[in-house]
């Protein structure tokens, strides 16, 4: 049984937590007696992960604080983190991005990731693949803050890829992302287009387009401009980051 995006990134009560799990009790129940035994297990994973839930969310005393790991993707991701870590360093920080980066301070742990092209399997699909070092590093008890700039390869690809794994793996998670600008080309606006049209219901998925497009014209005319303009907007996705996770 799965559940629709929006119904994933609700926050389910009780009512609805016991209707998912005995509706998978039955689908369970009936994939045993098929004799369909993968389908079966992945019931069983689905039920383990809604009935956590449910213990949390009946029994708030027993749960544990989570460990927040920020992850920057990309050359902006990396730059928002950067940039973060100077408000906040006591938090758990990766980086992932090309080329590699020695300035950073010693506590942001460094992944070096380049993304040649996009693999596509034997449909001609594209498939991208998370670095096993991000995966291995993130605990199933982490609430993740994803930064990245849209538009570009990794940043893009992996953050969707992100995305996907924390929804799969039950693992909470905040997304910041910056917009590309007019002059980087039609190429990295379809990207992020496609990205915002994606995850567009997501409530704790942050873009800033609309504060980024009051600044094309200015960035266009004044290009000394544009060192402020990707502060600014590096400042706006901290801020929404830091007012949403305090609430």
């Amino acid at each position: 049984m799965e559940l629709p995006k929006k119904l994933l990134n609700k926050k389910l009560s009780a009512e609805e937590l016991i209707e998912i799990l005995e509706n998978l009790e039955k689908q369970k129940a009936r994939a045993i007696k098929d004799q369909q035994c993968q389908n079966a297990a992945e019931l069983r994973d689905q039920e383990r992960k809604y009935r956590t839930l449910l213990e949390d969310l009946m029994n708030p005393r027993l749960k544990k604080a989570k460990t927040i790991h920020v992850i920057g993707l990309g050359g902006a991701g990396s730059n928002i983190l950067e940039q973060l870590f100077k408000v906040q360093p006591s938090l758990k920080y990766t980086m992932v991005t090309d080329p590699i980066r020695s300035s950073i301070p010693e506590s942001v742990e460094f992944i070096h990731y380049i993304h040649h092209f996009a693999f596509r399997n034997e449909l001609g699909e594209e498939v991208n693949f998370l670095p096993a070092a991000l995966v291995e590093r993130i605990g199933i008890d982490e609430h993740l803050i994803i930064l990245a700039g849209l538009g570009g390869g990794t940043g893009t690809l992996l953050t969707d890829q992100l995305i996907q794994f924390c929804i799969n793996s039950n693992i909470s998670f905040q997304v910041g992302c910056s917009w590309p600008l007019s002059f980087e080309g039609a190429k990295r606006l379809k990207r992020a287009e496609e990205f915002e049209s994606n995850y567009k219901d997501f409530q704790n998925i942050y873009i800033a387009s609309d504060k980024t497009n009051k600044f094309h014209q200015t960035s266009s005319n004044k290009k000394s401009l544009l060192g402020n303009l990707f502060v600014t907007m590096n400042d706006e996705i901290i801020q929404w980051i830091n007012s949403t996770f305090s609430k």
